[in-house]
């Protein structure tokens, strides 16, 4: 049976042989990424831990600098997000704090948390690296306690991308684009990125967008750019 990327990527996370268009599955987390200011008191209050603490990693990036107003108003999130953290029973290594954190975005791919052929859970994606990137906030909590979520089975469309960029020209303005036709735009839908065309830091601007024009999430077919 003939799969698309994303059913393989499916069918790996739910153990199944294959898996096709339609179908409910229950999929296996990898790792869960979790962005400071958030946290869910439901988990805390009936004292339950991460599934896996080894697999949850948190990147605090939106409210770490306290140099304005609107700042200094999240700064207290931040801090229960340090505490939210620690609940859980998630390592110290694993929370990007203040001194050595980055961008959601970015510290679970540097820092080798994301591997092709992995489900992820985060609130952005990761489908640069050949892996099943779900996005989605209040998915999060109760996968934190279970390690696993139902999907139905998305269709994909492909999108092929050739020939070089603009200098100038971020991989933001690309998902801008397809933004801008209304024949781009496919609830809960993946696209499936082909095509030589883009250095492997503009995917990820491109593949963080993949949400906001309406679809599920994206998918880069592996390659040499990815391999290196």
């Amino acid at each position: 049976m003939s799969m698309t990327m994303t059913e393989k990527l499916l069918a790996r996370a739910s153990g199944k042989d294959a898996v096709s268009v339609g179908d409910v599955v229950t999929a296996k987390i990898d790792v869960i990424s979790i962005s400071d200011g958030f946290r869910d008191d439901w988990l805390i209050e009936n004292n339950l831990k991460a599934w896996d603490p080894e697999r949850v990693v948190f990147s605090f990036d939106h409210f770490t600098a306290r140099s304005t107003g609107a700042v200094l108003k999240w700064w207290g999130d931040v801090e229960q997000s340090r505490e939210f953290a620690h609940k859980l029973g998630v390592p110290s290594e694993n929370v990007y704090d203040v001194g050595r954190h980055g961008l959601s975005h970015q510290v679970p791919t540097e820092e080798g948390w994301v591997l092709p052929g992995s489900f992820y859970l985060a609130g952005s994606t990761m489908g640069t690296l050949n892996c099943f990137a779900m996005t989605g906030i209040f998915s999060t909590w109760p996968a934190l306690a279970t390690g696993e979520m139902w999907i139905v089975v998305p269709e994909s469309v492909r999108i092929n991308l050739t020939g070089e960029i603009p200098k100038g020209i971020l991989g933001k303005e690309i998902y801008f684009r397809l933004l801008q036709d209304p024949q781009g735009r496919a609830d809960n839908r993946v696209i499936k990125f082909g095509g030589p065309g883009l250095q492997f830091d503009v995917r990820m601007g491109v593949a963080n967008g993949s949400n906001h024009i309406d679809y599920l999430t994206s998918v880069f077919e592996p390659d040499q750019k990815l391999l290196d």
